[in-house]
This record gives C-alpha cells, sequence and structure tokens, in this order.
C-alpha cells in the first residue's frame, strides 16, 4: 500500500513537473518571436548606388524611383512601391540579402530611408548591413552644456541619484524644475577635434601699479575673460556608440567684487590699491560617455556671492553629447505607403523560408562605382605604363619599325595592377554606356578599389557659401529648438521657426553675414567698429617721457603699460595719453573642404561676436580723507567667441551655438542668442546658353 501510495505521489510530482515545464516553454515562446513572423521596420539606409544608379547582370542600370507626390492615388502609390521594391530587392541581392517572397521594400532615395515589410530572419541580416552602411557615413559630436543652480539640498539629491550611474540625464531632469538655468551652450564638432565656445566679458585689469613722488602712476593691465568658458575634444570610439570626452569648464558664478588693499600701516601716509576678486570654479576631466548620455561635470558653492537668500545654493554643470550622422531628414512616408498599400500590392504569404543567393561566391559581395568615361586609360601611372606595353609576348623580338599590335588593358588588369588582389571567383566589368565599374570581389578588396577610384576621381571645380546670422529670442524657444534639432544633421525646421518667429516680432536677427570661398582656402569676413582704448597715459608737472611715450618698438607687448592718476582731495595735472585699437563686432573666420561626394562639408568655423558695446568702468565712491587711492579705468568688452570643427551636408542649416548675453537691460532678461549657419556647395559651370 505504501508503495502505491508512494508510486502515485511521484508520479503527481512529475505530472506536476511536466506541466510546469510545459508551461515555462510557452512562456518562453511567447517572449521570443517568431522567426518567420512578417513585421515592417525602418532603416536609415545611405546607399549612394541606390540613389545614382547601379548596373544589374540582366536588367541594366537600376535606380531607386523618387516618392511620389502627396496627393497621388492609389493606382501610382502602388506602382512606386513596385519598382522600389524591384529594385531594392535587386540591390540586396548583389549584396548578398535575399528578399524572400512576402517581401516589400520602400526606399526614398532623397532621405535615405527604408521601410522593409520582411521576416524577422531577414531583418537580422538587413539590420547589421544597415549599421555598418550607417557607421561608414560622415558623423559628428552635438553637445550641450546647462549650468543649474538650485538650493543645496537638492543639488545633494541630483549628486546621490547620479552616483553609480552611467547616464545622469535623471538626476537632471529632477533639479532643473527645482533650480534656474544660469547658462545654456550649444555646440558641435567632428571626432578628435577641439570646440571653444566663450560667452560674458572681456575687462582690462591691473596687474600691478608703480607710482612716485612727481606724482606718476603707472598700471600694467591683463584681459581677464568674466563669464564661462567650455572646452571639448571628443573621439568617437570604435561601435561608434561610445564617446570620450576630454572637457575644461571655466566658469565665474558671480561678478567682480573690487576691493581697496592697504599698501601702507601707520608708520607712513596711507596708501591704498584696487584690486577685483572673481568668484570662479572650473573643472578639467576626461570621460567616457555613451552616446546620448547627460553627465554631470561639477558642482561648487556660490562663494564670493553676498546675496544671502542664494547663499545656501550650489551650481551643478551638466553635459549631453550625441553622435549624430550626416544624413538627410528621415521621412516616413515610406512606412505609411507600404502600411497603407502594401497588401494591395503584395499580401502577405503564410509560410516562406529564405534561402540564399546561388549565383555570388562564398565571401564576396558586389559593389557598383560612377567611374569618368575615359577610365580604362586613366588608370594610373602603373595602368598607364602597361596599356602602353606590347601586349603581345613575342612583339619584344620584332625587328626595327616592324609594326606590333597593341592591345587596351582589360579592367581586371588595370586593377591588378594598382595591387588589387583578384581572387577565384572575383570579376570586375566596366560599363562603357552608364560610366559604371561592376566589382565582385572580397569586402576587404572591394575596399581597395573604392580607395583606388576615390584616388583618380575627376571632380568638377567647386566653391563653398555660407550664410550666417545671429539670433536673440525667449529663452525657451532657444531651448525648445535646442531640444529638437540636438540629434538632427540639418536645423533647417528650426531656422524655419525663428524666421516666423521674427515676422511675428517675438525674436530677431542681430547679425548677419555673408562668405564664399573656394575648398580648401581660408576666408575671413568682419563687421566691426575699430574700438579706441587708452593704454597709456602720463600725469605730472614735467614733460620728462616715461613709458607711454616710448616708441611701439620699444614697448613690452606682453605687458601692455597704462598709466593713471592718484586720486587725492586736491591738485592739477597735465595729461598725455596714447591708445590701441581693438574690432568690435561680428568676424567670421571658415576653412572648408569639399568631400569627394561633392556634398559634405568638412568645416573649420570661428566666429566671434561682441552682443553689447563695450563699457569703461571708473572708480566713482569717495576718498577717505589723508588716503591715497592708485584707481584705473578699466574697459568691459561683451563677446561670445565659438571656434569647432564640423561637417555638413550642402544646402543644410546648423544651429551652431547658444549662448545667455548681457550687459544691457534688453540682454539681461531671460533671452539667449543662437548662431545659424547654413552652407552650399556651388558647381563652377558655364552658363546654359538659350
Amino acid at each position: 500500500m505504501k508503495n502505491s501510495m508512494g508510486s502515485w505521489l511521484l508520479a503527481g510530482v512529475l505530472c506536476m513537473g511536466a506541466f510546469h515545464s510545459a508551461g515555462v516553454a510557452q512562456e518562453q515562446l511567447k517572449k521570443e518571436p517568431d522567426p518567420y513572423s512578417f513585421s515592417i521596420r525602418v532603416y536609415r539606409l545611405p546607399a549612394p548606388e541606390l540613389e545614382i544608379g547601379f548596373v544589374s547582370k540582366e536588367r541594366g542600370k537600376l535606380r531607386a524611383p523618387a516618392l511620389p507626390p502627396p496627393n497621388a492615388s492609389n493606382g501610382e502609390i502602388e506602382i512606386f512601391i513596385k519598382r522600389s521594391h524591384d529594385v531594392v530587392k535587386e540591390y540586396f541581392g548583389q549584396q548578398g540579402v535575399t528578399l524572400p517572397k512576402g517581401s516589400l521594400a520602400c526606399y526614398d532615395p532623397a532621405s535615405a530611408t527604408l521601410a522593409l515589410r520582411a521576416m524577422s530572419v531577414v531583418h537580422d541580416l538587413v539590420a547589421p548591413f544597415a549599421e555598418a552602411m550607417l557607421n561608414q557615413s560622415p558623423k559628428h559630436v552635438a553637445w550641450s552644456l546647462e549650468v543649474v543652480e538650485a538650493p543645496d539640498v537638492a543639488v545633494r539629491a541630483a549628486i546621490k541619484g547620479a552616483t553609480g550611474l552611467a547616464d545622469h540625464s535623471g538626476a537632471f531632469e529632477k533639479l532643473l524644475p527645482l533650480g534656474k538655468s544660469v547658462v545654456t551652450m550649444r555646440g558641435e564638432t567632428k571626432s578628435g577635434q577641439a570646440t571653444t565656445v566663450r560667452q560674458g566679458a572681456l575687462v582690462d585689469d591691473p596687474d600691478d601699479y608703480t607710482a612716485d613722488d612727481k606724482p606718476h602712476v603707472e598700471a600694467t593691465f591683463h584681459e581677464k575673460r568674466v563669464g564661462t568658458e567650455f572646452s571639448m575634444i571628443p573621439t568617437v570610439g570604435a561601435d561608434n556608440h561610445t564617446l570620450d570626452l576630454t572637457v575644461s569648464l571655466s566658469h565665474q558664478h558671480g561678478a567682480g567684487v573690487p576691493r581697496w588693499d592697504s599698501l601702507t600701516d601707520g608708520s607712513a601716509g596711507k596708501i591704498e590699491a584696487r584690486w577685483v576678486d572673481y568668484p570662479s570654479a572650473s573643472v578639467k576631466t576626461s570621460i567616457t560617455a555613451t552616446d546620448r548620455a547627460t553627465r554631470m561635470l561639477g558642482v561648487w558653492a556660490l562663494d564670493g556671492v553676498s546675496d544671502a537668500a542664494r547663499g545656501g545654493n550650489l551650481r551643478a554643470a551638466f553635459l549631453r553629447a550625441a553622435i549624430v550622422n550626416l544624413l538627410p531628414l528621415e521621412d516616413l512616408r515610406v512606412e505609411q505607403l507600404i502600411k497603407s498599400r502594401g497588401e494591395a500590392v503584395d499580401p502577405l504569404p503564410k509560410a516562406v523560408r529564405p534561402v540564399g543567393d546561388p549565383n555570388l561566391p562564398p565571401g564576396m559581395i558586389v559593389r557598383r562605382f560612377r567611374v569618368a568615361p575615359d577610365f580604362l586609360s586613366l588608370g594610373g601611372k602603373a595602368g598607364a605604363a602597361a596599356a602602353a606595353a606590347p601586349a603581345d609576348p613575342f612583339a619584344g623580338g620584332g625587328a626595327a619599325n616592324e609594326p606590333m599590335f597593341l592591345r587596351r588593358m582589360n579592367v581586371d588588369e588595370v586593377l591588378r595592377a594598382q595591387g588589387i588582389p583578384f581572387p577565384e571567383g572575383a570579376s570586375a566589368n566596366f560599363i562603357s554606356k552608364t560610366s559604371e565599374l561592376v566589382v565582385r570581389n572580397t569586402p576587404a578588396n572591394i575596399v581597395l578599389v573604392a580607395e583606388f577610384l576615390e584616388s583618380i576621381a575627376d571632380t568638377k571645380t567647386k566653391y563653398v557659401g555660407f550664410s550666417l546670422h545671429i539670433v536673440q529670442a525667449d529663452a525657451a524657444l532657444i531651448r525648445r529648438l535646442e531640444r529638437e534639432t540636438f540629434l538632427l544633421p540639418d536645423h533647417s525646421a528650426a531656422w524655419k521657426t525663428i524666421e516666423d518667429a521674427v515676422t511675428e516680432g517675438t525674436a530677431k536677427i542681430a547679425r548677419s553675414a555673408w562668405l564664399e570661398t573656394n575648398s580648401g582656402q581660408q576666408a575671413i569676413t568682419e563687421s566691426v567698429i575699430e574700438y579706441a582704448r587708452s593704454d597709456g597715459a602720463n600725469y605730472g608737472s614735467n614733460s620728462e617721457t616715461t613709458e607711454a611715450g616710448k616708441p611701439d618698438k620699444e614697448k613690452d607687448a606682453a605687458a601692455p603699460v597704462a598709466k593713471a592718476t592718484i586720486v587725492n582731495n586736491g591738485g592739477n595735472a597735465w595729461l598725455a595719453t596714447s591708445s590701441e585699437m581693438r574690432p568690435v563686432g561680428l568676424r567670421m573666420e571658415v576653412e572648408p573642404t569639399v568631400g569627394a561626394d561633392g556634398k559634405a562639408v568638412d568645416l573649420n568655423v570661428s566666429v566671434g561676436y561682441d552682443y553689447a558695446p563695450p563699457v569703461q568702468r571708473l572708480m566713482d565712491e569717495p576718498v577717505p580723507d589723508k588716503t591715497t587711492r592708485l584707481a584705473v579705468p578699466t574697459t568691459e568688452f561683451r563677446t561670445s567667441v565659438t571656434k569647432t570643427s564640423t561637417t555638413m551636408l550642402s544646402g543644410t542649416t546648423r544651429m551652431l551655438s547658444v549662448w545667455k548675453p548681457g550687459g544691457t537691460p534688453e540682454l539681461e532678461g531671460d533671452v539667449l542668442q543662437a548662431i545659424f549657419l547654413r552652407a552650399d556647395v556651388v558647381m563652377v559651370e558655364p552658363a546654359v546658353k538659350p
């Protein structure tokens, strides 16, 4: 009986275990998608062959058709989907990816956007291919910097929330509503290239004073930047998903605090010198961040701030950086067209299994290249020399003046002459009618072919035109546009928003500039006032020559000397002065290089802008009795400087930089300024005669 009961219990346990295992298996099946289920996915696919055309073996030259107009009929849409799918299917087939029955591809060559209806196993093949193509596209690094001031409790909570995390965006989003953003900066640069953005005032501060009994006073000045300066060198990781960032941040979080420093004690007459103290914070570090992550760079107290209401506040700096591929803006109409008319073009089948391409040798791919019509005669020095040599092995033994038979090198020989291997199964064909080169080879050898063709590419003369606008608008609008454009390579929509705001009177364009130059050449434009400021003065009762009266070549350029009077309760003095000139306004410097595709522009750019007039600061406080004070007038220049290296597509607009201006009642409000820059590659071609 015991055995029977034990067997029954054991059987029950096994049965329950079997049901449990079956339940787990069912749950796993629910979690894991069917590899042969169909879905629609959208890819960014920058494939020049689909835009300019490629050659197929059986159908000649193929090129992806343009999207139909928004008001196209259902019939026109279905014709477009069929044509687009046929071209993409052929293209993928030559890349070793077969689109089986039931697949449907819709491609927009203008935006490099692909919508693909396919099985999961096909998506698994297309996704890495699209990602590889995307990784090969030009890219830059966009960044934004926010300095937030908030109560110390809130900032310390943000520190706690960021601890141990590689992305501090959560801490930033929680802190911002509890405080106020006091600095907003925006910029971009190429991987490995430095970028610098400065905002604030430039002030002439005295380094030292020299006085004698004439009375003569001399002061040596240095130029002090009061505001915020941010510099960064980003490097995109090999995985195209991480960033190594070397950053430097310098921030003056309060106005200069003037202070009179006594130079004598009670044993002599009282003499004081005027100095200015600047509360500041700085951070220098190197970090590794993931693409689009936000990092807290530093936290500091508000030393030197006299406002009791802010005495317990802290400031925190947050940096966000993202990798932006240089592509046209995505167009999701391709996905909408498949969803709306895909079933009418090709209904989904119930069960299909993919097959490979039997015509492509293992390990090889097919690429098409557009080349010059006279490619066979422009195959480089090695190719030209080989083409000029007799092809007949017996030709060298002919008699003098005996005619010899010559033949032109075929494509394989031209490429082999450049050291490009052609293993068994590889081939190359030149289609003279379309000036295209079709190469079947291993991926490594295809790269060699591309490098060789790029080295002999014959491009038309072109130059680059730039239009620049510095805009001023409500800070909320600029910050919204900064967020919306952060991951985009083209900010034309944001610029249109600014134009509309200018029309409505809610924004204004503070400065505009226009500049053209050839690729690889530097160009500079200025729109300034040559501002004269005193750099020397001689006070006294005689005419002896002092430092200000020396010829320019004798002055120490590294330590400009100015004169200042001893401020006291009486006395007269004669005055001799000298001055120096400083440009105040807008200065733009560009150095563009047009890429081999004639569309991408590698750009070094520097923009300096004085957003408020210079102001001379004079001592206006009363002087105590029996006290001599050394007082020096200083001049403040309110400027923003942006220096960076980036890449732009011809015809696109970029929000290049953002800063907080100040110095006038209008600018002290919650407003920001930004730079919008447009680049256009212009071909130098003869005008078409009527």
